[in-house]
């Protein structure tokens, strides 16, 4: 039986509680238990919130943080805590309070950040790229106020942005993943979750053990929340995302166990459409695996099944510079752009020679459509759609894939979407 964690959840809570709510779910639909330390500062437990938060954080078995753009509650101004500092040595540049006759001067967030290092925690973070962005903040803020009836986060946000920024330029490490809007976090959560199992495993692996256990108190409140999280997956399986891989790979090899992969809900072969940028990972000229489903013959067992490739025309240079600012935006390539546009035109060229050999004998059709800003990958085979986004710094191959069934809405929009893409782009004979 596999071992449930208890991941603990940390953010400032403004302007982040639907984020909250979706890792939350997140974790929950990967098996594991969300811990939340969830702050009340009534006068009869303003003095021991801070040991509440430790011993959550202590019982925790790693812990995900949400950053965005607010630093948080300040722990001296909410419950004072001018005791013994409760990391001791080990303050932070953040909280100077240390050396003065004060109370701690670090947001709740940070703490539990600086003491679930002081624990030696796996953590992993997610982080919003615009957190320094003050037009951002007004954005999502406004947004805020208007359809939460939250209160002005502005206070917040100009007064304590300095050390916001200095928390988080401290935090983005090799375990941490931005996002910029609501698609990107859906797919951060994603990165996240499996990330923390990952790591768990590995310390797991080099001799740590982790019970992974959870205390009897918590089973009630754990199926409570199983059993809503099975009805919002029954609800998004009716009107949207049934399933959600963390990579491509994983998606294909689900596939591969699938029988009648390309009948449809009338139970009659239907077509295949794809739109992408390079069209390689169907083409097999990168290597990839769905070249088995598109156009080798190991699963069609002769049948004869129409394709339909909508990708992008080698000739547009906007889309290739796009991507190639995408990979380049925090670290450099190794080639310059002129390098790089010519491997990625090869690149195109081959996948779209290897189409056309196959057009030869079996029907198939390509259009090569001109936008320069494609963020979504689909591939409709038989009853589903499989679609990912296009990440900066996140190789297709390794991006999230949904799996999404053909009587949802969500379906529906993608299709016409795909139909307005290939409708303008360039039929070839």
């Amino acid at each position: 039986m596999d071992k449930v964690y208890r991941i603990f959840i940390s953010s400032c809570k403004r302007l982040l509680e639907k984020e909250r709510q979706i890792l939350s779910e997140f974790i929950l639909m990967n098996n594991h238990f969300p811990v939340q330390m969830e702050y009340s500062f009534q006068s009869d437990n303003r003095e021991y919130s801070i040991e509440v938060d430790k011993k959550k954080l202590e019982e925790a078995d790693c812990v995900i943080f949400i950053l965005s753009y607010l630093y948080g509650e300040i722990i001296e101004e909410k419950i004072g805590n001018k005791e013994e500092c409760p990391l001791k040595e080990k303050q932070h540049k953040n909280c100077d309070s240390c050396f003065e006759p004060r109370g701690c001067k670090l947001s709740f967030t940070q703490f539990e950040y600086e003491y679930a290092k002081l624990l030696n925690k796996p953590i992993v973070v997610i982080y919003n790229n615009n957190y320094n962005s003050d037009e951002a903040f007004t954005k999502a803020n406004q947004i805020y106020i208007d359809q939460y009836q939250g209160k002005d986060c502005k206070k917040a946000y100009y007064g304590l942005q300095e050390k916001n920024e200095v928390f988080i330029s401290d935090v983005i490490l090799k375990h941490s993943f931005p996002y910029s809007s609501h698609e990107d976090f859906i797919n951060a959560c994603t990165l996240a979750v499996e990330s923390a199992k990952n790591l768990l495993k590995e310390r797991e692996n080099s001799g740590n053990n982790y019970q992974g256990l959870i205390p009897y108190k918590y089973f009630a409140e754990l199926n409570r929340k199983t059993e809503m999280i099975n009805n919002l997956l029954q609800e998004m399986k009716e009107n949207g995302v049934e399933k959600i891989y963390s990579s491509q790979s994983v998606a294909l090899e689900e596939l591969a166990e699938e029988k009648d992969i390309y009948l449809g809900l009338d139970g009659k072969i239907q077509s295949i459409k794809i739109l992408a940028i390079r069209g390689s990972s169907f083409t097999g000229a990168m290597g990839h695996d769905w070249t088995r489903f598109v156009l080798d013959e190991e699963f069609k067992l002769g049948k004869e099944i129409d394709i339909e490739f909508v990708l992008s025309n080698y000739k547009n240079e906007k889309l290739i510079e796009e991507r190639y600012t995408a990979f380049s935006s925090s670290k450099a390539p190794k080639e310059t752009l002129e390098v790089y546009k010519s491997r990625y035109t090869q690149d195109m060229k081959r996948a779209h020679m290897k189409i056309n050999e196959y057009r030869k004998n079996h029907v198939c059709q390509l259009f090569l459509h001109n936008e320069a800003r494609l963020p979504f990958r689909m591939v409709f085979i038989g009853k589903y759609l499989y679609l990912s986004t296009f990440l900066n710094n996140v190789k297709a191959a390794d991006a999230p894939v949904m799996k999404i069934p053909a009587t949802s809405t969500l379906y529906k929009v993608c299709k016409e979407y795909y139909e307005w893409i290939r409708d303008n782009a360039e039929k070839q004979d």
